[in-house]
């Protein structure tokens, strides 16, 4: 059975997973608001440094880097995003049948950049959509071949 063949889809981060986001992390940061106010109102303001890994957690969750837009690219071996010279693999996380949230790790460069995560919708990106799940869902080429490959048992 041949590979899937290459592929370059536009891809846009779904727009209520970016709302959804959004949401949780304003009501985050309302609620540990909220808690540190009460707690000096209590008279206990050390309890506000019990919050300090929640607002770091917090602060980590506002910079997730999110892919808005771009060009995805599969070229039946490697996965690129806009053009990038740095290669990837791409493995689902979560998959609703109407959405994904992929992982795309690149496997060079800086281990804090590694990892990209894409939110697609099948919304977003129409017609595209089955073209993205069989590339993504597709067994992957062996790195040097079958033919490079020893044999598993020796010939008598």
């Amino acid at each position: 059975m041949p590979g899937p063949a290459a592929l370059c889809i536009e891809i846009r981060t779904a727009g209520m997973w970016r709302l959804g986001s959004a949401a949780v992390t304003l009501a985050a940061a309302f609620g540990l608001v909220w808690w540190s106010l009460t707690a000096f109102e209590r008279g206990a303001p050390g309890l506000t440094l019990l919050a300090l890994p929640a607002w770091l957690a917090l602060a980590a969750a506002a910079t997730m880097r999110w892919i808005c837009g771009g060009c995805l690219r599969w070229d039946g071996e490697v996965w690129r995003l806009d053009g990038a010279e740095q290669a990837g693999t791409l493995a689902v996380a979560l998959d609703g049948g109407h959405w994904m949230l992929l992982r795309l790790r690149s496997i060079e460069g800086p281990a804090w950049r590694r990892v990209r995560w894409l939110a697609l919708s099948r919304r977003d990106l129409g017609g595209q959509w089955h073209a993205l799940r069989c590339a993504v869902y597709s067994p992957r080429p062996e790195p040097a071949g079958r033919s490079a490959q020893a044999p598993a048992a020796p010939s008598a």
